[in-house]
């Protein structure tokens, strides 16, 4: 790794500042259990509205694996006010943009707007809310349209079958261990009736966190609020979920397959990384910036720099509460080459595990993983996010100053101590797949 990079990176640093977010967060709960965050900046140009739901795939009963991901298209459909399709013409005269996340622990659904435009889009929320209207017609019409989504988004690929493949090996024994759409073309033939059931959740407000950020007036938003969402029905006082991190794996799981036609040989090799409610992930998180992040990949100066392998490096780690999926996929167009590629893979994470970083790649990672942070907590949208799936996680909103500071506390014993924990022999899935 270049000193200079580090060098670069550290200057960088020093002109980015930490919002005051803390200081500057005012919550509140409404009467029905709708939780609020609302994050006043008034030098924004935009404000960022999240509705967070503390419902995901996880969450699915057996039979409807999927409907989660359905509601981000039934969230569209006519309300007591609107007809389908309003929701998208408003949203394009307001100049702004939406985008939804589905995951196994939760869903969320942001709108970026104009802060003029702010009544508007807690109209739509609130709308949607208190009067979507899902009868068996639009339910069954929505199932067949999302079914032809799934088969297109799954596709056939080698490389996405390899992957389902190692990430159900990974993730065994899991919440996690299907994957989010494993399942999700059997919904067409789900009973309407289980899916209303499940969909209940999306409009318990004691299941859901409002945040908002960005550039508004505080009184006059607080005052907004209470209009759209006060009358919303009472929601539930269930106990939060406690999630429970899941250990490293302890068996190594070794496959190849052989595929014809194929114009290059592939690897992929998986670990069991920690939860995100655990201790170690920000351990992991340095290592996989090291090894894979392309500002100072490690393993892209060992494979294509020091030993010419022309080797395209992918990589993909889930975002999960109770344990994750980190993957390193490697292809070459010869076999030989990928002999070679895991050779020096192999070899990199035996010395990771061995030898403490030096000082200076040591520095160079955790500056990048601050700086990264700190643009995210700069962003409305993104620290929205945060600030939800914070609380989800841990009730209070201390982890999100704390997780600065332990990033900048991180030591070469902490990543030589994670790297002997999750990148051992015995928690690895290998699958090798080799041209014909």
């Amino acid at each position: 790794m270049k000193r200079t990079l580090a060098a670069l990176i550290i200057i960088g640093l020093t002109a980015v500042q930490i919002p005051a977010l803390i200081n500057n967060l005012y919550s509140f709960e409404l009467a029905n259990g709708l939780k609020v965050f609302l994050v006043p900046e008034p030098n924004a140009e935009y404000a960022s509205l999240l509705v967070y739901h503390l419902t995901g795939a996880r969450d699915e009963p057996a039979g409807i694996q999927g409907a989660s991901f359905l509601y981000q298209y039934l969230i569209y459909q006519k309300t007591e006010n609107l007809e389908a399709g309003d929701h998208f013409l408003i949203m394009s005269k307001t100049a702004g943009a939406m985008a939804s996340r589905i995951n196994y622990d939760y869903s969320s659904f942001y709108k970026i707007v104009p802060d003029t435009e702010i009544n508007t889009v807690l109209w739509l929320e609130s709308e949607r809310l208190r009067s979507l209207q899902l009868d068996d017609h639009i339910l069954d019409q929505q199932k067949k349209l999302f079914n032809s989504r799934i088969v297109r988004k799954r596709g056939g690929s080698v490389e996405n079958r390899a992957y389902n493949w190692v990430h159900a090996a990974i993730l065994q024994g899991t919440a996690y261990e299907k994957h989010l759409y494993e399942d999700a073309g059997n919904l067409v033939n789900a009973d309407n009736s289980d899916l209303l059931k499940l969909y209940r959740n999306f409009t318990d407000p004691g299941r859901i966190i409002l945040v908002i950020s960005g550039r508004f007036a505080i009184d006059e938003l607080k005052n907004l609020i209470n209009r759209y969402f006060q009358s919303l029905p009472a929601g539930s006082r269930t106990r939060p979920v406690t999630f429970f991190p899941a250990e490293p794996r302890r068996e190594i799981i070794f496959e190849n397959w052989v595929e014809a036609d194929l114009p290059y040989n592939l690897v992929v090799i998986g670990f069991r990384f920690p939860a995100r409610i655990s201790h170690d992930q920000v351990f992991t998180d340095f290592l996989r910036y090291y090894l894979i992040d392309e500002r100072l990949s490690r393993l892209d100066y060992a494979l294509n720099q020091a030993n010419n392998l022309e080797a395209r490096i992918n990589n993909d780690l889930t975002d999960y509460f109770e344990a994750n999926s980190f993957t390193i996929q490697i292809s070459t167009r010869k076999r030989i080459q990928l002999e070679q590629a895991k050779y020096v893979l192999n070899r990199e994470l035996e010395f990771i595990q061995g030898t403490p970083l030096k000082s200076q790649d040591l520095r160079a990672v955790k500056t990048l993983m601050e700086l990264d942070y700190l643009k995210n907590l700069s962003r409305p949208e993104e620290r929205s996010y945060l600030i939800a799936d914070t609380f989800h996680r841990y009730r209070n909103l201390g982890h999100l100053e704390s997780h600065l500071k332990r990033i900048q506390r991180i030591t070469a014993f902490d990543i030589q101590r994670a790297a002997k924990k999750y990148l051992n022999r015995d928690n690895q899935v290998i699958l090798n797949v080799y041209a014909e």
